[in-house]
């Protein structure tokens, strides 16, 4: 109950973040206005609901494009949301694609400094959730532990007379021709000039 309670609070501090954003980019913005902040609260709602239903649908779409248009749609997606909430709303103007590219650039940049001020961090939030839900879903299988087995370790820089006496002598065995060991590294072919 109480990590619904943090949720909730949360979104509330974001949404008066975006709506405090809107109006700052609406008097820096020429082409851009609203008629009152009640106006300025629901088009950042409609922007974030865009967001969430809209932009995943035409990222994945986008994806399969290639690099270069992904990231191209990425950019381009949230000025035509932004300007989709302005068609849709009534108390919410953008006089062109150009000024709703300007106006969802700096509706990010304010959002960012206005969390990192009020240290605000989603992305720990979100991850630390994610971590939560896998560790509830795992199942430790414990089938087999209790056998011998056999740990293979590599320690870069170590040579022979390093590690003789004490490891185990198969442990410290350096890399020979036809020993059926790879040599894949440089501490292999150190090992290996020194013989």
């Amino acid at each position: 109950m109480m990590s619904i309670l943090k949720l909730a609070r949360r979104a509330l501090v974001i949404w008066v973040i975006e709506a405090v954003a809107l109006l700052v980019m609406v008097g820096i913005l020429p082409g851009a206005a609203v008629t009152d902040v009640r106006s300025a609260v629901i088009a950042v709602v409609v922007i974030g609901l865009l967001n969430v239903f809209v932009r995943p649908i035409v990222l994945r779409i986008s994806a399969a494009l290639g690099i270069i248009p992904f990231v191209l749609v990425a950019v381009l997606i949230n000025a035509v949301l932004v300007a989709a909430a302005a068609w849709l709303l009534p108390g919410f103007t953008i006089d062109g694609l150009w000024t709703a590219f300007l106006l969802a650039v700096g509706l990010a940049v304010l959002n960012a400094v206005f969390s990192a001020m009020l240290s605000i961090n989603e992305d720990d939030s979100f991850y630390r959730n994610v971590i939560r839900r896998l560790a509830r879903r795992r199942i430790v299988q414990t089938d087999g532990l209790d056998q011998p087995g056999t740990v293979l370790m590599q320690i870069d820089g170590l040579a022979e007379p390093s590690c003789a006496g004490r490891l185990p002598r198969a442990a410290c065995r350096p890399w020979r021709p036809g020993s059926g060991l790879a040599a894949t590294d440089s501490t292999a072919g150190s090992v290996r000039s020194r013989r």
